[in-house]
């Protein structure tokens, strides 16, 4: 039988060995700019409606984009029908989120849609990469 001291010691060494957690680009901006920065969206206007349906149904399950038969029961549940175009654009708009929210852990990841601050932030780091690079050569 195990004793104490040694699942606390081997507890211990695993949570030494984990990967640290990535941050996403949003948190990175928020620690940079303060915890109150919102970063720039794009207009959608006429189209707030499918922003919302995104959020109500995913925008992901899991790991995983929403699939057809989650739109399915979206519908059968909530009473909201989708035209063939709603549902196809709701699929693609939660695999987009998908890849992003993946891609965004990358530290040097530009953001998909920026304006203002935001692109500030990413002239100058990409005038910084560029002099190190010439720095190292």
């Amino acid at each position: 039988m195990p004793d104490e001291k040694h699942e606390q010691d081997d507890r211990q060494r695993g949570a030494m060995t984990k990967p640290p957690v990535r941050k996403s680009r949003r948190r990175r901006l928020q620690d940079e700019y303060g915890s109150d920065f919102e970063p720039d969206m794009p207009a959608v206007d006429g189209f707030e409606h499918m922003v919302e349906y995104l959020w109500q149904v995913g925008p992901v399950v899991g790991d995983g984009a929403v699939t057809h038969a989650e739109l399915h029961f979206f519908q059968q549940n909530t009473g909201i029908v989708l035209s063939e175009w709603e549902a196809t654009t709701l699929r693609r708009l939660s695999v987009a989120y998908l890849n992003e929210s993946h891609s965004a852990t990358e530290p040097s990841c530009a953001p998909p849609w920026a304006e203002g601050m935001q692109i500030k932030a990413i002239v100058s780091n990409s005038a910084r990469s560029a002099i190190r690079a010439l720095a190292s050569m």
